[in-house]
């Protein structure tokens, strides 16, 4: 094949790949979510998901480095620094070449692959940590632009950004024996109870100003606050229903993370419960919340929609938000 017309299709590869990046899934989890103490190797499996109708071409580096960032923030949002694997691995760049080929998924395929959060970020201390992962889809066209200037490099596709993931380290404990460390993990087993409407969201945002999320999700059908947003319910609609519980469970991480629907995942700072309206089968409850600022505090009035299972407990499914101003 001529050269010319060989720099003509990659051209056309590159296209199709920013032309279509709008239509595509990434995503992440972690590969086996355990227990996780300083030095403890976090494996990630991140995805890419062609949900366009088209074919979707992508650069692949051999080594991750080159296609995926991952940025780990503290709860005051620092960012912690690049592990010494990244800053060695990158920086050989300079001196070797990096392999890249080019993979292509048709319309509803997958491709998945394995990293260690380690590889990327330096993480030695315990405390909880935000997940940031983004991919580069055509992250070799630059350092190829220079054998090849005749192609237009400038159509490069946007970073995917996947959904963030919450990440709690715990300190270790010298002395402690491993059937100590065992016992300790072993959680609180929650049964929910047949309580009153009302009782309910004060259980459920109590959970939430002490940070107990398996007590804050004990009482929330999150399938159905999950099916509010159009979109995600139209994607849910035709996935598999492991891909569905993989959904949910990112969302799930999301509003941990206070990523998606601010309004149910920040904290208050005060409540109270103003009425309660409900039948045998759905419930209404009215709450006033109070979140701190700076220099004032936001006030919100929530209405919460429950509904009542056929096991006789009350579940919230739904939620409208009105916003009072400010007071000080």
């Amino acid at each position: 094949m001529p050269k010319i017309a060989l720099f003509i299709f990659i051209f056309s590869c590159f296209t199709v790949a920013a032309q279509s990046a709008n239509n595509i899934e990434f995503s992440v989890r972690f590969q086996d979510k355990q227990v996780y103490y300083p030095h403890s190797d976090i494996k990630l499996r991140l995805a890419i998901r062609n949900l366009s109708a088209e074919d979707f071409l992508f650069q692949l580096a051999d080594e991750p480095f080159f296609n995926v960032d991952i940025m780990v923030l503290t709860l005051t949002n620092q960012q912690l620094r690049p592990s010494e694997i990244f800053m060695r691995r990158t920086r050989s760049n300079e001196t070797r070449p990096v392999l890249y080929r080019l993979k292509s998924l048709r319309s509803g395929e997958e491709h998945s692959f394995e990293v260690s959060l380690r590889d990327f970020v330096d993480i030695s201390q315990p405390g909880n940590y935000i997940i940031r992962v983004s991919f580069r889809p055509q992250a070799g066209l630059a350092a190829a632009a220079v054998a090849n200037p005749i192609v237009n490099y400038t159509l490069q596709a946007d970073a995917l950004q996947a959904n963030s993931l919450s990440l709690t380290i715990r300190p270790f404990m010298p002395g402690r024996t491993f059937i100590d460390s065992l016992d300790s993990e072993i959680p609180e087993i929650l049964q929910q109870q047949n309580l009153p409407p009302d009782e309910i969201m004060n259980f459920t945002l109590q959970a939430r100003q002490l940070e107990q999320w398996d007590r804050f999700f004990l009482y929330i059908d999150l399938e159905q606050l999950f099916l509010r947003n159009i979109d995600r319910a139209r994607r849910y609609q035709f996935a598999a229903v492991e891909v569905r519980a993989q959904m949910l469970a990112d969302f799930r991480a999301e509003l941990m993370a206070v990523t998606t629907e601010m309004d149910l995942s920040t904290i208050p700072y005060e409540f109270t419960i103003l009425s309660t309206f409900f039948t045998p089968t759905n419930a209404v409850v009215t709450t006033r919340q109070v979140y701190r600022q700076r220099q004032f505090n936001e006030v919100r009035e929530f209405r919460w929609f429950l509904r009542r299972g056929d096991n006789g407990i009350w579940l919230i499914y739904d939620y409208e938000v009105t916003n009072l101003g400010t007071e000080r």
